[in-house]
């Protein structure tokens, strides 16, 4: 675990990198749309120029909505689309009536580890220790903004060893459940007590870099000091979703990090040079 940076004879967090072992590797995203495969190039391209080694693989699980063209581009952009069939819920929110088809991490692909993550997300730390984290049912972090409800996880990022009996648990759960569960709900309902929890600072929320700031520092002992300690962004609250809001319109406040409003402008930059299949 990573120690707060104010605590006594502190070190600096040391991770080993990840070395071939015989096990199948990859970072993992799924899509069910255009825009959504956008996403996964844009994240899978971040990762590999944060220094992931090759052996590594970055792969989309993509469904039958996401086009043909957006497949070639991942292709070329160095991310395997693999086709999936979209679980589907015919009650909820638009957003999140396929958005089960992200527990399809659970099943057996050709993977023996995957790092999964959101593609609404920025990655700034390379995260390939993960890969040599010990076994659990999986890891990720916890949902700290849920301060009502802990312990709870989020299902932004999360560290799986597939396994078919696994996912037929998940499938299970899902089919006897008393009430709508989504991704992320499925997992605490099931699984809340078993998980391994990930720091805080392996995924921060956006909003975090203006509100509640103080708030969620996680031990460290400034908002730079979490920042320079922090793995990945969820854009979450404020400006909210950046495809959703024209990038030219955002006016930068004062007393905000500018941090936050360069990981908008980040989007933005990887969206118009990666993408231009969504225009």
């Amino acid at each position: 675990m990573l120690a707060a940076s104010h605590a006594p004879r502190f070190k600096p967090w040391a991770p080993v990198p990840v070395q071939p072992d015989g096990r199948k590797l990859a970072y993992m995203f799924y899509a069910t749309d255009d825009l959504q495969a956008c996403h996964a190039l844009m994240a899978g391209t971040k990762i590999r120029a944060l220094g992931t080694p090759s052996f590594i693989e970055i792969v989309a699980l993509v469904t039958e909505d996401v086009s043909a063209q957006a497949r070639q581009v991942l292709m070329d952009g160095g991310v395997r689309p693999l086709s999936v069939a979209a679980w589907r819920r015919t009650t909820g929110g638009q957003e999140y009536i396929v958005s089960l088809t992200k527990l399809r991490i659970f099943q057996e692909l050709g993977y023996d580890r995957v790092i999964y993550m959101d593609s609404d997300v920025i990655v700034v730390k390379n995260l390939d220790e993960l890969f040599n984290l010990p076994h659990a049912v999986f890891w990720a972090p916890r949902a700290y903004w849920l301060e009502d409800k802990q312990p709870h996880i989020t299902s932004v990022l999360l560290v799986v060893d597939p396994n078919n009996e696994l996912f037929q648990h998940l499938e299970y759960a899902i089919e006897n459940e008393a009430q709508v569960l989504f991704d992320m709900d499925v997992l605490n309902e099931v699984w809340r007590h078993v998980a391994g929890i990930l720091p805080s600072e392996f995924m921060v929320l956006t909003a975090n870099l203006k509100e509640n700031v103080d708030r969620y520092l996680f031990g460290y002992k400034s908002l730079d000091d979490r920042v320079n300690h922090t793995y990945m962004y969820h854009f979450s609250g404020g400006h909210s979703k950046p495809w959703f809001m024209d990038s030219d319109t955002i006016e930068r406040q004062p007393d905000v990090i500018p941090l936050y409003y360069d990981l908008y402008l980040e989007y933005w930059t990887q969206r118009r040079a990666l993408c231009s299949f969504l225009r």
